[in-house]
């Protein structure tokens, strides 16, 4: 099984996809990535994750991505949860607890941390229970963009640089 990437620029930075023959592996923005690859083959994952965020960017309907995950039994269904969550909403991390019994908010969080499909599987639309936004892998600034962005009535959106 190969391993095929590509790089995405989007709004809110550079991207870089990752996918094995079978479906996407991650999707990651690369500002502070230290082993970045030294050559890019694309494959028809990465190729359909740079459509689907073509798609997203461009606020048309989301094509359907084949995923490769690895994480946990726990991982997999946190993270599952989290891509139902509907485009221009948010759920806090309590609402997965709720979803996933026996588990903590805490629990949720790290998981969600650990998210390794950014923008696709949305973990930028879970918030803390009192409203506040908590870590996001690309950053507080992107997370607010994202949410902005989602907005039907956005019409200007915060610089993430």
């Amino acid at each position: 099984m190969g391993t095929y990437c590509d790089l995405y620029n989007s709004p809110v930075g550079q991207i870089l996809l990752e996918a094995s023959d079978r479906g996407i592996l991650s999707c990651d923005f690369i500002d502070d990535m230290v082993d970045r690859p030294s050559s890019y083959l694309p494959n028809i994952h990465t190729i359909r994750a740079a459509e689907w965020l073509d798609a997203y960017f461009s606020k048309q309907p989301l094509p359907k991505l084949d995923y490769d995950l690895s994480g946990t039994d726990f991982q997999l269904k946190v993270w599952d949860t989290i891509d139902q969550i509907p485009y221009g909403q948010t759920i806090s991390y309590n609402d997965i607890v709720k979803n996933i019994p026996g588990t903590s908010a805490r629990a949720v969080g790290t998981a969600t941390g650990r998210n390794p499909l950014a923008i696709i599987i949305p973990c930028h639309r879970v918030i803390g229970s009192d409203g506040k936004l908590h870590g996001y892998s690309g950053g507080i600034k992107r997370k607010i963009w994202l949410l902005a962005f989602e907005k039907e009535d956005s019409l200007f959106l915060p610089d993430v640089q």
